[in-house]
């Protein structure tokens, strides 16, 4: 157990200017044989639980990482509960909790404000010598996300995510709210994924599930040949979700090779500047309003199957 009311400070100005020059130049480093580089020199993260279980963070104030805050890695039976996690809204990859491999962990009570993703949920990365696990029963609820990208399933992907469910969570702020991404080169299966009882207010991206890494291609891309990496996504339901001030409303954009099945969206009200886009996915829809300020409230793209409509 990690407890108590006290900070842990990862002093992580010491880091951040050399790794956002690093990332300028291109220069990457290994930490050691068979760990992938970090984004922009190696770097230490502030707190891993590894293969462990049993585990209990309760509590503390985390500040300053250097790059993630707090991260499980081949690991089960996490419980983290009433933490906050604060880092400049500009200090680079400074992930707010990373589940990576890992099963049967509960994240609730808490406030993330962080400078890269507040929450991301992974199982691995091509080019890792790292065991091939899959990440499998994530349960995430009462949170408070400030500053930060959202709260995420991916990018990285490559041994399966399943079993995900998110409630009660307010994002102010965040450049996305619901965030799902994979890609070609480091996809697997990811299914099972729910989220409930959002409140979002200032949100870049309100609901994202992309096939695409870092982001999506044009509409004429063509079908690539199915292969070990590429991302299958299914069985994603959004429900209960009030977004106001948003940029976008949502992206909804599989791989015309792999479309997105079984997305299920219902009694959300969403405002934002644009609508939302559908591609290459089946969804169905209830109950849905969008108020789009500059054009149509849903596109409907290539490979759009869409069962229901927008109010």
């Amino acid at each position: 157990r990690i407890s108590g009311e006290g900070s842990i400070d990862g002093f992580g100005q010491q880091w951040w200017p050399q790794a956002q020059q690093a990332r300028l130049t291109g220069e990457k480093q290994t930490l050691a044989q068979g760990i992938p580089a970090s984004n922009g020199l190696p770097r230490p993260w502030l707190i891993e639980i590894h293969r462990s279980a049993d585990v209990r963070i309760e509590g503390v104030h985390i500040i300053n990482a250097p790059m993630w805050n707090l991260v499980t890695r081949y690991s089960r039976d996490i419980d983290i509960r009433g933490v906050s996690i604060l880092n400049p809204a500009d200090s680079p990859n400074t992930d707010g909790i990373d589940v990576v491999a890992s099963r049967h962990v509960r994240i609730r009570d808490s406030r993330i404000s962080t400078g890269d993703d507040c929450i991301a949920i992974k199982s691995g990365l091509p080019g890792s010598r790292l065991p091939a696990e899959a990440t499998v029963d994530v349960r995430i609820d009462h949170l408070w996300l400030g500053r930060g990208h959202g709260l995420s399933v991916g990018s990285e992907t490559l041994f399966g995510i399943r079993g995900v469910d998110v409630r009660d969570v307010v994002f102010e702020g965040t450049d996305a709210g619901v965030r799902i991404k994979s890609g070609r080169d480091r996809g697997n299966r990811i299914s099972d994924i729910h989220f409930r009882h959002l409140r979002m207010k200032g949100v870049g991206t309100a609901i994202s599930v992309l096939a695409y890494y870092p982001k999506p291609a044009p509409e004429q891309d063509p079908a690539r040949a199915v292969t070990a990496t590429t991302p299958w996504i299914s069985d994603v339901s959004v429900m209960d979700v009030q977004a106001e001030g948003s940029r976008v409303a949502g992206l909804l954009i599989g791989l015309p090779e792999s479309p997105l099945r079984g997305i299920r969206l219902g009694h959300l009200s969403l405002q934002a500047g644009r609508g939302l886009t559908v591609r290459h996915a089946q969804v169905a829809l209830d109950q849905v309003r969008v108020r789009a300020t500059v054009g149509p409230p849903l596109i409907a793209q290539r490979g759009a199957a869409i069962k229901g409509h927008v109010e």
